[in-house]
């Protein structure tokens, strides 16, 4: 909320499918927000990305 530069940005770092989505509420009004990186929030186990989870990961960044 307080980035005040107009590179674009992206939010990371403990996004899954249960918080992605008030996280991009939350920056998505900032015009320089560029989207989401997730890695470990989609994973069974560290290394092991889960379909499933992805797939939810998205609807719910998708609204």
């Amino acid at each position: 909320k307080s980035y005040r530069g107009e590179t674009p940005f992206l939010l990371a770092g403990g996004l899954r499918p249960e918080t992605v989505g008030a996280a991009i509420r939350a920056a998505g009004g900032h015009t320089a927000f560029a989207g989401v990186d997730v890695s470990s929030g989609v994973e069974t186990r560290p290394g092991e990305k889960d379909p499933a989870l992805i797939a939810e990961f998205v609807r719910a960044a998708k609204g």
